[in-house]
């Protein structure tokens, strides 16, 4: 059997708001959060990419701060723009050419996700379940 230490991973970086930071969240959620199923990965890719990419979309120009934590089984990561409210938040979006899955991808692919009230912070939980 295949063990391994499960430490604690960090990661918090500032994003220019433009859309060439999409890519560049994905890289470095990449590069921190190791260890965990290539499904997951992919998850946790999927649901910052969404999110970096509202925040670009809905937030005022300026900055998005990307949070990781891994630590166990677990993810939690936070997206927050420069705004004073939810960025682009609709539950029932609609579908169109511009979009409208994006936080129901991260509802489906998350175990949890929420908005801290009065701010543009949106983040999301999710265990890896490939151990």
């Amino acid at each position: 059997p295949r063990t391994c230490a499960l430490l604690a991973q960090e990661l918090e970086i500032t994003l220019d708001s433009q859309p060439e930071s999409v890519a560049q969240a994905r890289r470095v959620t990449t590069q921190v959060i190791d260890g965990i199923g290539e499904q997951t990965l992919e998850d946790v890719r999927l649901i910052v990419s969404e999110l970096v990419t509202n925040a670009i979309k809905h937030g005022p120009q300026g900055r998005v701060k990307v949070r990781l934590r891994r630590d166990g089984n677990t993810i939690r990561g936070e997206v927050e723009d420069e705004g004073t409210s939810p960025f682009g938040l609709r539950r029932k979006a609609r579908l169109g050419p511009d979009g409208g899955l994006g936080l129901r991808l991260v509802d489906s692919l998350s175990d949890r996700w929420g908005v801290d009230a009065g701010t543009a912070r949106v983040w999301f939980e999710l265990r890896d379940r490939s151990r």
